[in-house]
């Protein structure tokens, strides 16, 4: 290393940053031959000597979409134990786009980023390759397709928090500007340019290889500054017979060319058809791209390596260099280069590999045989979209509409890939520009995608406009779209007959995908009034997804049979089924609908104690996706999670984060309300929690298609407990699809109950009651709560056994840690007559408050000085006396060390984040 000393102390320091885990990007640009794979070759083998693992990739010309992040996980993945790592398991999929063969689970086309999702995972597997830290070296990223850029700008800042960096070298001559520059542009990158070496260094360079040149040939090599050009004139010079001082080339490239006249012109057509070819040789083309024998070409590849043109390196020839293949290919003369890329092309046809096909398009366009080109092009498009190569498939969609070529099929791809990542507004104004040229079955096809993009966008009339405009009646996709346009314009009886329809049609046609799309959509709209029918419905769409392995509408068929039995049942191993298999299939959107779920599940099964952890992974997978639909979910679960009594503060704070992320569907908002209702429900403040309760039934009642919440049937409960236009609620749940809900029926039960308590009718209001119990059976928390206050009537109206049933919930409610609903439950048996001692309070103490020897009373008088209230409230709501509160308070700012109420507060804060 010669005149790099500065650069390469830089990134030695990268590497001492990384040994405490801040790795970055590296980004090392410069003109061709400056010594940038010299300088990282360094870098690696110190990083090796410090422990690094060292994964390296290369880019080649026409190599497809992440080939260089693809050669250097390969290396990584030997120990193929690291792929079944659990935080590996919703990233197997898109890292099935790398590692081909070895991860078994393919890459599923999805509306979200399928760029940012591999991102993750390649960050995940370096985590887990191991020793000091990772160092992946990607080169010559000038020929980089746009996902792995792309690819490499979603690492950005998480490698900051990482014992891993990453490094690309890049020229910035050509062609790949735009690669630097985007590189360059990425969060925290550091960008390495290396320049000319000084007069000084060169000197050095010379000394140290040739000391025996004369003063003359010195300053001629002296003078290029560029360590390749000098270290391959040096190399000329070293060979008498084949140059002399006298005659030392002025450039690199006429040192090539010197090299070239060496060759017989049967050796130098085969040099120069691989070179035409791009990337390093491949000599199983070379016979079929020059019309030679194998003999020929042999002989010529060992003439080319004596000619310095060629080396061999285990058990392979490669180029010197990338601009000795640049040099080679230059020398061609049109005709010649004509004739040899039409051979070349035809020859990688034949063999027929993805990366074959580019090599050949891009051939068969230098020759001016664009209409193939376009063809080939075009193919390449849909198995980039199919593989999750959106960047990819964008570029060469670019380079086609810039050359004119196929302008229908063009747009009509346009139209699909804006659609897949969900920028349906954008596929609209493409499509519409190219339909009034379409014609026959590609202007059908125009229309169905155009009509498959407004339904994205929820524009139903144009959904209709675009299938009438297809013509294709009896198409059972025609059906498809209409049933979801009729279902998003809350026509549902319309809906129901196209769904029916697409389900005939589609049988007739054989097409078992959309068989599998019509048979969800009769299950969701079954759902909303049979929930057997839907299950029917659901279940034979996941039949059929099975048979012809179409995964994801396999988990769109568990997710739907799952949600249609929890109505019924509370619960469906399908939804856990449904989650891991979508998490296999990469289908991470899905994989976190049924987390939401399964969360909410879980709160109405054990309560807030039960929420953290799907609250967590929901918020995990919405960070990877940068989804706020998926953060606001996450946040939502937490806030439910802290909605007790002296938590107001967490929740607020969670609420708030929810109301941030903004954009998010009426279900989500209206949720806010129903959660700020708990606190005040479980501080016994009834018509306080009402009034958030209407909010959130306000918010939805028109929303036909609402999820079916648990808090619908707490919100006809209170509303018939309060007594105000009860019968008017109960009558608009048993209308909504809803009402059909286990636990909401279960609530509706008790409402019934109360009211008919309230009239006299005791024994209605047993039988109600009973019914009540039946269906609240499978959700104990939720069971519990709500007849908590159906007890509360029952004791104030004189019928069922009341007392009985508070008794055995008071030991429940202990036992699961509900302070606030024990101290409800006491409070009742108090009032009654049947009070219960106790010698602690209903708290339990956080193992820092009981070191200091604060007791569970005195943690409850902290949570309500928390929550605000005063010393007579507190002793109204604990039944103490005002003096006693006082001692408490007075023996907590004792032990905790506070001065005031304000920082009993913040105390208690931040022990309970």
């Amino acid at each position: 290393m010669v005149g790099r000393e500065q650069e390469l102390a830089l990134l030695v320091d990268m590497l001492d940053r990384a040994e405490v885990g801040a790795g970055g990007l590296a980004v090392l640009t410069g003109e061709a031959g400056i010594g940038k794979t010299r300088l990282v070759t360094e870098w690696a083998a110190e990083a090796r000597r410090r422990g690094f693992v060292v994964l390296m990739g290369r880019a080649i010309d026409s190599g497809g979409s992440l080939r260089p992040v693809a050669q250097a996980l390969m290396e990584a993945v030997r120990d193929r134990a690291l792929l079944d790592a659990p935080a590996l398991r919703p990233f197997r999929a898109a890292l099935g786009r790398v590692l081909p063969g070895i991860v078994a689970e393919e890459p599923i086309a999805s509306t979200i980023d399928p760029t940012v999702v591999l991102g993750e995972g390649v960050l995940r597997l370096l985590r887990a390759v191991g020793g000091s830290g990772t160092l992946l070296l990607l080169e010559d990223l000038h020929w980089a397709d746009p996902d792995t850029v792309a690819m490499l700008d979603s690492l950005g800042a998480a490698l900051s928090t990482s014992p891993i960096i990453v490094a690309a070298t890049v020229r910035d001559d050509s062609p790949g500007s735009w690669v630097a520059r985007d590189l360059a542009r990425v969060p925290g990158a550091i960008h390495v340019r290396l320049g000319q070496i000084s007069y000084a260094d060169a000197t050095v360079m010379v000394e140290q290889s040739r000391p025996d040149l004369t003063e003359a040939q010195r300053q001629l090599v002296i003078a290029e500054g560029v360590p390749l050009v000098i270290e391959e004139l040096l190399s000329g010079t070293s060979d008498s017979s084949r140059s002399t001082a006298a005659t030392v080339p002025e450039s690199f490239a006429e040192l090539v060319h010197a090299r070239l006249g060496l060759l017989t012109d049967e050796q130098r057509r085969v040099l120069s058809a691989l070179a035409l070819i791009g990337g390093e040789p491949d000599w199983s083309l070379a016979a079929a791209a020059t019309d030679l024998d194998e003999q020929s070409v042999w002989s010529a590849a060992r003439a080319a390596a004596e000619a310095h043109l060629l080396v061999a390196e285990e058990n392979r020839l490669r180029w010197r260099h990338a601009l000795t293949r640049e040099a080679v290919a230059a020398v061609l003369l049109p005709p010649e280069r004509s004739a040899l890329a039409v051979r070349a092309a035809r020859a990688l046809l034949a063999r027929g590999g993805e990366d074959d096909e580019s090599a050949a398009a891009d051939l068969l366009a230098a020759v001016g045989d664009r209409g193939a080109a376009a063809e080939i092009r075009l193919r390449q498009v849909g198995r980039d979209m199919t593989k999750g190569a959106i960047r990819s498939a964008e570029q060469r969609l670019d380079q086609l509409a810039e050359e004119a070529a196929l302008p229908v099929q063009v747009a009509m791809e346009r139209v699909r890939l804006y659609t897949l990542i969900g920028d349906a507004n954008r596929a609209l104004e493409v499509g519409a520009t190219a339909l009034d040229v379409s014609t026959g079955d590609d202007h059908a096809e125009l229309c169905l995608r155009l009509a498959r993009a407004a339904i994205i966008a929820r524009r139903w009339k144009e959904t209709e406009e675009y299938v009438g405009q297809a013509g294709r009646p009896d198409d059972a996709r025609s059906s498809v779209l209409l049933a979801e346009a009729a279902h998003g314009a809350g026509r549902i009886d319309v809906a129901v007959e196209h769904a029916n329809r697409a389900v005939e049609r589609s049988e007739v046609d054989q097409h078992p995908e959309v068989l599998c799309e019509a048979l969800c959509i009769v299950g969701r709209l079954a759902r909303l009034s049979d929930p057997a029918a839907a299950s029917a419905a659901f279940r034979r769409a996941g039949r059929v997804a099975a048979e012809f392995g179409l995964r994801p509408w396999r988990v769109e068929a568990e997710l739907g049979l799952g949600t249609a039995e929890a109505l019924d049942q509370e619960f469906s191993a399908k939804l856990v089924s449904a989650r891991d298999l979508a998490l296999d299939g990469g289908l991470l959107l899905q994989a976190s609908g049924a987390e939401v779920i399964l969360g909410e599940q879980a709160y109405v099964t054990n309560g807030t104690h039960g929420l953290e952890e799907p609250a967590q992974r929901v918020l995990d997978l919405g960070a990877v996706l940068h989804s706020p639909y998926l953060l606001g979910l996450g946040d939502l679960l937490l806030a439910q999670s802290n909605a007790v009594p002296g938590r107001e503060r967490q929740m607020t704070a969670k609420l708030a984060a929810v109301e941030a992320h903004g954009g998010l569907p009426p279900d989500t908002f209206a949720q806010i309300w129903a959660v700020r209702a708990l606190p005040r429900l479980l501080s016994h403040d009834l018509p306080g929690a009402l009034l958030l309760l209407d909010r959130f039934a306000e918010a939805l009642m028109g929303h036909a298609a609402a999820a079916p919440l648990h808090q619908f049937g707490l919100w006809v409960l209170v509303r018939t407990i309060v007594g105000e236009n009860d019968a008017e609620a109960r009558t608009a749940l048993r209308q909504l699809p809803a009402g059909l809900r286990r636990a909401n029926k279960g609530a509706l039960q008790y409402a019934d109950a109360v009211a008919e308590g309230r009239q006299g009718h005791r024994d209605r209001a047993e039988e109600a009651f009973a019914e009540g119990e039946h269906y609240l059976s499978p959700v104990p928390y939720w069971h519990r709560l709500l007849r908590l206050f159906t007890c509360e009537c029952a004791l104030r109206d004189g019928w069922g056994d009341p007392l009985s049933q508070l008794r055995i919930d008071l030991v429940a409610h202990e036992r699961n840690h509900d302070a606030a609903q024990a101290r409800i439950c006491r409070d009742l048996l108090r009032q009654a007559g049947a009070p219960t001692r106790r010698g602690r309070g209903d708290s339990d103490v956080p193992s820092a408050l009981r070191g200091l020897g604060v007791t569970s009373r005195e943690m409850d008088v902290l949570r309500l000085v928390a929550g605000g209230l005063s010393n007579g409230d507190i002793a109204q709501r604990l039944y103490l006396s005002p003096r006693t509160v006082e001692t408490h308070v007075s023996s907590l700012l004792a032990r905790t060390g506070c001065r005031s109420r304000q920082e009993l507060r913040g105390y208690l804060d931040r022990l309970t984040p």
